[in-house]
């Protein structure tokens, strides 16, 4: 009679099914790596984006602020605001670099009595309000857009 071959007692080939499952296991988390920062330089790209977008249409701020012709008295029309970098074309636009475009609007709110410790006397000097909007464009359809108030002393 012949004795049949037990398989349940023999591991020869066992350290190759385990190394095969081991890499399969390396491989996907290898995967799971490569995607993931892939995704992360994605993320700190956009991130870098809007920060640069954003700075620029601050620096709508800083432009109105040295160009004392978009708040003075011809700006003292609530219906008719005044564009920068031209007031004359609304769609102009300033640039900082070959992909960072800024412009904006100087709107004319109204005026009222001085504030309160501003160090002018109330009665004959008012404060001229104005409303700032300062949008800028930028890389991969980046924009954003800044809103600051202000006013200038006016009589």
């Amino acid at each position: 009679m012949k004795e049949k071959p037990i398989f349940l007692n023999n591991e020869k080939g066992s350290v190759l099914v385990i190394a095969i499952i081991f890499l399969m296991l390396l491989t996907v988390i290898g995967i799971f790596a490569t995607t993931t920062s892939t995704i992360e330089i994605q993320i700190s790209g956009n991130d870098k984006i809007n920060k640069m977008v954003f700075y620029a249409a601050d620096s709508g701020t800083h432009y109105v602020a040295v160009n004392t012709d978009l708040y003075n008295t011809n700006n003292l029309d609530e219906d008719a605001p005044l564009s920068f970098p031209d007031p004359d074309d609304p769609g102009a636009k300033y640039s900082l670099s070959d992909k960072l475009q800024v412009n904006g609007n100087v709107t004319y709110l109204g005026k009222v009595q001085m504030p309160a410790g501003s160090g002018y006397s109330a009665g004959t000097i008012f404060a001229i309000i104005y409303e700032l909007e300062s949008s800028a464009t930028g890389p991969n359809n980046g924009a954003s857009t800044v809103e600051a108030g202000f006013y200038r002393i006016g009589l």
